[in-house]
């Protein structure tokens, strides 16, 4: 598997996904038992794309800048990926824009995004700790 597909792939398969979601009419997810259940979705499924997006960023190669702010262009990235969906979801019949997914979506790309930043930050202290030198 190549960097690229590793690394990007799912990022990419994401913003399909919430593409295609998106698409869809009067598209009604299962019930877990309270009225603001699509904020849970939302959130729940941007934590997930924030993830991949700050991993995205992190790993690649090509400009140094992107990855020493990988952090603030994650959350941005995904973000503006948040306002476009809502944004669509305005044009498609039976779904509505609402600033309520949107700030669901951003919170779910910023804990994403930390998660990322801590499992990397806790695996390098890890790392770090394992291989030091024992005096």
């Amino acid at each position: 598997m190549t960097k690229f597909v590793r690394f990007h792939g799912p990022v990419i398969i994401f913003m399909a996904g919430i593409f295609i979601l998106s698409s869809i009419p009067d598209l009604t997810p299962p019930y877990l038992g309270f009225k603001t259940q699509d904020k849970v979705y939302h959130f729940l499924f941007y934590a997930v794309f924030g993830y991949f997006i700050a991993r995205s960023f992190f790993y690649q190669d090509s400009f140094p800048t992107l990855r020493k702010n990988f952090i603030l262009l994650s959350v941005l990235f995904g973000t503006l990926y948040g306002l476009t969906d809502e944004i669509h979801q305005y044009y498609v019949p039976g779904r509505i824009m609402s600033y309520g997914d949107f700030l669901a979506d951003m919170l779910g790309v910023t804990a994403g995004a930390a998660m990322f930043f801590f499992r990397y930050k806790v695996f390098s202290l890890f790392i770090k700790n394992k291989f030091k030198k024992v005096n």
